[in-house]
């Protein structure tokens, strides 16, 4: 188990333990949320450009590999736990398969669902699997969409513990805290690639 699951599942105990409802956990995750939307943001606003079947982008990578290990590497953690290494293969399988079955509308259809997102480990291991700029761009504009979305409800989640607007919390707003830290640290019962 990686040291930011752990951290999120012992979190989440104490405030089991403490009867919270998740509020005080809500306010930090808003503002971590907000970093992951503006670098998210930074990467759509920096196209490429094709000129002459070569890629080029606003910044010092002068091709799409390049441009595709600077973005990566503005998000990636650094370091690599060694007991992870042996899942990446499996892990790998998947990723492809995703970017294999990307175009096809069933696929989409489903993908595209606001239930579904990929933790934030897997969402970087399919961008550094990406091999070309629409399927990177396709799956970055899809994650910004969710992640507004996942935001939103925590800010929801936040405004309405206002008394005057506490009856009105979806059930979204209420698992929103909880659904960030699967974003960040993978789903329940699921390792991370890193």
């Amino acid at each position: 188990m990686s040291v930011l699951k752990l951290t999120a599942k012992l979190i989440q105990e104490a405030e089991i333990k403490l009867k919270s409802d998740g509020l005080n956990i809500a306010v930090l995750q808003e503002t971590i949320l907000q970093k992951e939307l503006k670098l998210l943001s930074k990467i759509e606003k920096k196209k490429i450009v094709i000129k002459k079947k070569k890629f080029f982008n606003f910044s010092r990578a002068e091709n799409f590999k390049g441009y595709k290990k600077e973005i990566i590497s503005d998000l990636a953690a650094k370091g690599i736990c060694p007991g992870c290494l042996h899942q990446k293969g499996s892990e790998s399988f998947y990723i492809h398969e995703i970017i294999r079955f990307y175009k096809d509308e069933e696929f989409q259809k489903k993908y595209e669902d606001e239930k579904i997102m990929l933790c934030r480990n897997h969402f970087l291991l399919l961008l550094n699997e990406a091999d070309g700029v629409e399927i990177f761009d396709y799956f970055i504009n899809l994650q910004l969409h969710k992640i507004t979305i996942l935001q939103k409800q925590l800010a929801g989640f936040v405004a309405k513990h206002d008394y005057r607007l506490r009856k009105e919390m979806t059930g979204i707003e209420e698992k929103s805290w909880a659904n960030v830290f699967e974003y960040f640290g993978s789903k329940k019962y699921i390792t991370s690639s890193k």
